[in-house]
């Protein structure tokens, strides 16, 4: 109940008051003196929000201690003696995302930093190493840069070796890769290895093949992204000026595929942080929106249960917002006051915590047998979490195309 230090005339108009006036019957203002003191004003807070009686009291230990009690006591009806599902969401949800947002450019500076005071090493593309170095590769190249030559290949951005290397650096390749597929994708045969046709290297991506036909990804390729950064210098030329000036065609004003373009150049030209930040912010909004497919997964599996959405929604709301307060507590304590292994494992400790209340969460809303209540677990969990990374890329995309 709300403390009220009551006057007997009205600190606004003067109207002689009763004891049982709340609002002055003249003028309609609260019969209520704040003329206090600090620590008068904290103690009022903590008894309205606090006590065993207010809602925030009755609230908070069945929310830590006693899975699904809030879920099964606001679906029974009992809304007014406890926080709503929502307020509790949204406060919780700014608790973490702050928290998160805080963390995570913090390592990106951190790291920046890193990579700045690390010395720095040359970057080498395919193209830049002589026949020796490329003999030099024999044991050197690994399985996974194999596979990164076999998918551009598979791209169409080779067309065999013909025309491109000579003889020597042909075999000096031929001595580096390992595996025969990408021998044969690449065009090395024993007739080019007979051919001592000297052919300098050129650029393996032929500048000529684009038309106002080609994809958004063929475009971008071979857009010159040097180029690019050294327009950016020049700070009259606009996005649109940018990209004429680094693709030799006419891309039709207004259409969707400019715009990508467009963008691409706007994130190439943006701090990264910048981004980033941006990219953070919108994270909690990308969040809110997974609430209600979280609810619907929840009503397809017990879709026996002949439960109304609603109530899987509440749960859903009273789930996320516990895992918000432990991991947005883990964040804190690992990267604020531990660092290293110790860190790592009080982010483990925390995802166990939140698996195992919303376990028993799930035992005492849906009441149903633990074996069967775990194979649904797992497999609400596979769906979101693949709805989750799913939605995170497309939450990454859609930013940068609104940035």
């Amino acid at each position: 109940m709300r403390i009220r230090r009551k006057t007997k005339q009205c600190l606004n108009c003067g109207h002689t008051l009763g004891e049982i006036y709340n609002y002055c019957p003249n003028c309609g203002q609260e019969n209520n003196d704040n003329n206090i003191s600090f620590w008068s004003l904290i103690s009022d807070f903590l008894s309205n929000y606090f006590a065993l009686d207010s809602k925030l009291g009755k609230s908070t230990i069945p929310f830590f201690l006693k899975p699904g009690y809030l879920t099964n006591r606001f679906t029974e009806g009992k809304r007014a003696s406890y926080v709503n599902p929502v307020r509790l969401y949204l406060v919780l949800s700014l608790f973490f995302f702050f928290i998160f947002s805080n963390v995570g450019q913090d390592l990106y500076f951190n790291e920046e930093l890193s990579d700045e005071e690390a010395p720095k090493k040359e970057k080498k593309s395919f193209t830049s190493f002589s026949p020796k170095e490329i003999s030099d590769l024999n044991d050197e190249l690994s399985d996974e840069e194999i596979a990164n030559l076999d998918s551009l290949i598979e791209m169409g951005r080779f067309k065999g070796l013909e025309g491109i290397f000579d003889s020597t650096q042909i075999k000096a390749i031929n001595a580096s890769v390992k595996k025969a597929s990408l021998r044969e994708k690449l065009g090395i045969t024993d007739s080019l290895l007979d051919d001592s046709t000297e052919i300098d290297v050129v650029d393996l991506i032929p500048k000529d093949s684009l038309t106002p036909e080609s994809g958004v990804l063929d475009i971008m390729m071979e857009m010159d992204w040097d180029k690019v950064k050294e327009l950016d210098k020049e700070a009259n030329y606009s996005d649109s000026r940018i990209l004429d000036s680094v693709v030799n065609i006419q891309i039709e004003q207004g259409t969707f595929k400019r715009r990508i373009l467009e963008q691409s150049v706007r994130v190439s030209r943006t701090k990264n942080e910048y981004l980033i930040g941006y990219i953070l912010k919108n994270l909690p909004i990308m969040m809110f929106f997974l609430l209600p497919i979280f609810a619907l997964f929840l009503k397809l599996l017990y879709v026996r249960r002949y439960q109304l959405y609603i109530k899987h929604l509440i749960h859903s709301l009273h789930l996320h917002s516990y895992a918000y307060l432990i991991y947005g507590t883990a964040l804190l304590i690992s990267y604020y006051g531990f660092s290293g292994e110790g860190g790592g494992w009080i982010n483990t400790i925390a995802f166990i915590i939140v698996t195992t209340y919303s376990y028993i969460s799930f035992l005492k809303v849906y009441r149903q047998g633990k074996l069967k209540t775990l194979i649904k677990f797992w497999v609400l969990g596979f769906f979101y979490f693949t709805t989750l990374s799913f939605s995170i890329v497309l939450e990454v995309l859609i930013s940068s195309y609104f940035y």
